[in-house]
């Protein structure tokens, strides 16, 4: 046997002759796809985006300890103040402690660190050096810079590195993923003699076999919903079949990734979970989606197509699988039911012919039912799918897997489907996997031209759409039409429109200089309920019912214009109408445009009930309580908002009016639907002026920032729009200009979680902000409002009665910067808002509780004393 001297010369022989890299001065440091993937699974690159932009000394201390392993010894080390320039606040305080404390780093030669300047390449070759534990080599060298640079170079370190100066973080990641293959050097005791371990930075961060990551490559068998073999009765959701292992998907994909070989990063806990950390599809997979329109034939030996014109051909595997719609089928069964969508062919092994080939088709309807509480859902035309017209989305037959979707595949929640819309339906043959998909509505316009037999289209005012295989209904040409558009924003249904009747208010009238007559129109808007939060945690929320105007526009009267069923001149029909404005301050109208955009009827909504004065029940959303009839509001209810008061300006004509529970409410009209049973329109009358408070307390709302822009409005004046993500989705408000608040808008970034109010035109008048996602927060932080916590998420618990509160709860706990751990109970009713945000991506959305595990990240929580009022997850 060798001894261990003989060894440790044998290997210094071989490290010390690899000769020295050149450099290209001309070339940058480039990642490959495997690089990447690397240095992201190991934590060292967490925002893909920076990889072009200078890397600080702080950071390149605190990623070396990452290298290392061993941040949670850092957290364990405490706040010491070794230099002047990184107090025990700086964020980087415990890393370059601990870099200290092990020799690694001495600071710049004073009693400074300079943390936050650019790292130069000397300096991180000799970190990097001393940090694998080859500082007596070194040193023997000639020791700063030439002798670290030298033993770097030999070791590997700078290998495909482009850098003389300051280090990029691209630049940095290279030097990172060359080390994670290095032998750490160690020192035998007590012989004070040093070795070249078997051990690598890559084997200490992926840990043992019972606890760390192991990187895999194979092809994904299943997911929740599909399988490639056989059906895998115990899979959950969230999970993939790998390797003959059930292992769960986490954040990373897998689960999108069906059919493919991927490189895989997994990691293991001692209660046996898998999970997977980061995927990379490899180098053999080829990947060919082909529309149906282009598919020419199908078959268990070959697959052609057209392309550009030219024929293409993919054979096909003896042993492929052919999935239709989710479910293994024969190839000769999915080829005869393919309606609309297309064939996605996957060749895992590098050969380019086919192993696995999908068949996505759908059938489009539009909506006749959709009944929430029964949850089942009927399309229209006497369509069934497979045979089956009702399909039940109630989840009583758990062999049922039902789902909707939006255009872009995102979950949607079955309200958000209403009757009349169109849908397309991907469904196995069993019914036993529906996918129902939300069209993108409709555009009206007349048809000027329509062509194509394999593929057909039709042009609407200029734009050309085209229309789903197979669709069986007339097309108009010349005719003004509303034509529904499927997810793909294909053509599903065309109807034939002669102006669709509209509601709107008419609040004044000019004579334009070329003698025809105007109107100004108010514009029905949503109704919807605002919840407001007590001042008081233990009170119950405060639900109203708000409408607004959805916009005011000016429409020109054609001539010979259908008034009340009579024909009139646009100048006679001006002067009816200016006699009933200028006696109410508005008229209510029935309305219908020509495609030139003029209005060519007008009749008056008839009126239902009296007296005026209606009661609003907020628990039931109803009006009544008179002798006069009583009527409900729905989701599809729209709202004119006219004025009780004199002198109203457009900025007033917006004004939001909130209906309280209890209080009664001038109803002007409404339409009713005998249908629905509830109203298709309502006129309220109150006094409408505007105005603007930018006022910010503890019962505003809180929202989650995830973009800031510029834009010009249509007087081409400058105007600051913010994306914000609130507890009810997604929106976008311009900033006023015209606010009290003393807030700076114009510091609002990505990621900063405010609280907000909006004036009554529904712009952002005030905010105030309550924590940022960039820099990294602080432990703790006190506003005048609330209490801000920013900590690392250690565990949750779920379902849980809380003692004080007495209520359902879910428990959150995380470890602050400063150790100390923090339980947190959000109430799972009234919850608070929970958001999400991506750094790296720089996106926001909204989370739930599950996230808190899921994400293994940084929390905030902001709390007013004991209650949770809002809840930020980091990414």
């Amino acid at each position: 046997m060798l001894n261990k001297n003989r060894i440790i010369a044998l290997i210094l022989a071989v490290v010390l002759i690899v000769p020295t890299l050149a450099i290209n001065a001309f070339a940058k440091t480039e990642l490959n796809n495997e690089e990447l993937m690397d240095v992201k699974t190991f934590r060292l690159l967490e925002d893909e985006s920076k990889l072009g932009e200078p890397i600080s000394r702080a950071m390149f201390a605190k990623l070396t300890v990452r290298l290392l392993n061993m941040e949670r010894i850092a957290y364990q080390m405490g706040s010491a103040n070794y230099y002047t320039d990184v107090t025990s606040q700086h964020w980087a305080n415990t890393y370059i402690n601990l870099l200290h404390s092990l020799e690694i780093v001495a600071g710049n030669g004073t009693t400074g660190f300079a943390p936050d300047r650019t790292i130069a390449y000397s300096e991180a070759l000799k970190i990097l050096v001393g940090a694998l534990g080859y500082t007596i080599y070194a040193d023997q060298e000639g020791g700063y810079p030439v002798g670290y640079s030298a033993v770097a170079a030999r070791l590997g370190i700078t290998k495909g590195v482009d850098a003389t100066t300051e280090l990029t973080y691209a630049d940095a990641m290279k030097l990172f993923y060359n080390c994670l293959d290095i032998g750490i050097m160690e020192q035998a005791i007590p012989e004070e003699e040093y070795y070249v371990s078997d051990v690598t930075p890559r084997d200490t961060l992926l840990g043992n076999k019972k606890v760390g990551m192991v990187k895999l490559r194979g092809i994904v068998e299943s997911n929740y919903n599909t399988y490639l073999d056989s059906a895998i009765p115990e899979i959950e959701e969230g999970e993939i079949s790998f390797y003959d292992m059930l292992m769960k998907a986490g954040t990373s994909g897998a689960e999108n990734y069906l059919g493919y070989e991927i490189d895989v990063y997994v990691s293991t806990t001692n209660g046996g979970t898998y999970t997977v950390e980061t995927v990379l599809p490899t180098e053999n997979n080829i990947v060919t989606t082909i529309g149906f329109e282009d598919v020419t034939g199908l078959t268990e030996s070959k697959i052609t197509y057209s392309d550009d014109l030219e024929d293409e051909e993919i054979a096909v595997e003896d042993d492929a699988v052919f999935v239709y719609n989710g479910r293994i089928s024969d190839c000769k069964t999915a080829a005869k039911n393919m309606k609309n969508g297309s064939v996605t062919v996957i060749s895992n092994d590098g050969n380019k012919a086919a192993d696995v080939i999908f068949i996505d088709s759908y059938e489009s309807g539009v909506v006749e039912t959709i009944n929430y509480e029964s949850k089942y859902l009927v399309l229209g035309a006497n369509k069934t799918i497979n045979g089956q017209k009702a399909l039940r989305f109630d989840g009583t037959d758990k062999t049922v897997q039902f789902y909707f979707r939006d255009g872009d595949g995102n979950k949607i929640e079955p309200e958000e489907i209403k009757n009349g819309d169109v849908v397309s339906i991907y469904a196995d043959f069993d019914n036993k996997l529906i996918y129902v998909v939300k069209g993108k509505g409709s555009v009206t316009g007349i048809i000027s031209e329509a062509g194509g037999v394999s593929s057909p289209t039709i042009t609407i005012d200029g734009t050309e759409y085209a229309v789903e295989n197979g669709y069986s209904g007339e097309i108009m040409v010349g005719k003004t039409v509303e034509a529904f558009l499927n997810f793909e924003g294909k053509v599903a249904r065309i109807e034939e429109t002669d102006g669709a009747v509209l509601y709107g208010a008419i609040v004044a009238t000019k004579q334009s200089g070329l003698g025809a007559a105007q109107v100004k129109m108010l514009i029905p808007g949503a109704i919807a309920d605002e919840t407001e939060q007590a001042e008081d945690p233990d009170d119950e929320e405060i639900v109203s019912l708000v409408a607004k105007n959805s916009g005011i526009e000016a429409y020109t009267l054609s001539n010979n214009i259908n008034y009340l069923g009579t024909k009139m001149s646009s100048e006679d029909t001006k002067s009816a109408i200016d006699a009933i404005v200028s006696g109410m301050g508005y008229y209510v109208v029935e309305y219908k445009l020509n495609s030139n955009g003029e209005i060519t009827h007008i009749d008056v909504p008839e009126q239902v009930g009296s007296p005026y004065s209606k009661t609003y029940n907020s628990d039931e959303r109803t009006f009544g309580a008179t002798s006069g009839g009583a009527f409900g509001v729905c989701d599809t209810t729209k709202a004119i908002c006219v004025p009780s008061n004199k002198g109203v300006s457009d900025a007033d004509y917006m004004t939001k009016i909130k209906m309280s529970h209890g209080r009664s409410y001038y109803v002007a009209s409404y339409v009713y639907n005998e249908d629905t049973y509830c109203v298709d329109l309502i006129v309220i009358r109150e006094v409408m002026v505007f105005e603007t408070t930018g006022s910010i307390s503890t019962t505003s709302k809180i929202a989650l920032v995830e973009s800031v822009t510029s834009k010009m409005d249509e007087n081409g004046d400058a105007m600051r729009y913010v994306t914000l993500v609130t507890d009810t989705g997604k929106t976008e408000k311009v900033v006023s200009i015209d606010t009290s608040s003393k807030f700076n808008f114009s510091s609002l970034k990505p990621g900063d979680l405010i609280c907000y109010s909006l004036d009554s035109l529904d712009r952002l008048d005030g905010a105030e902000l309550l924590v940022s996602s960039d820099p990294v927060p602080p432990s703790r932080i006190d506003n005048k409002m609330y209490t801000v916590y920013s900590g690392f998420v250690a565990d949750a618990k779920y379902n849980i009665v809380s003692e004080p509160l007495n209520r359902w709860v879910d428990i959150l706990s995380f470890t602050t910067e400063d150790g100390r751990e923090n339980n947190f109970e959000i109430r799972q009713r009234g919850t608070p808002p929970i958001y999400v945000y991506d750094t790296k991506a720089q996106t926001a959305a909204q989370g739930t509780t599950l996230d808190f595990m899921r994400s293994h990240k940084r929390a905030v929580v902001c709390t007013k004393g004991t209650t949770v009022k809002a809840v930020l997850i980091i990414l």
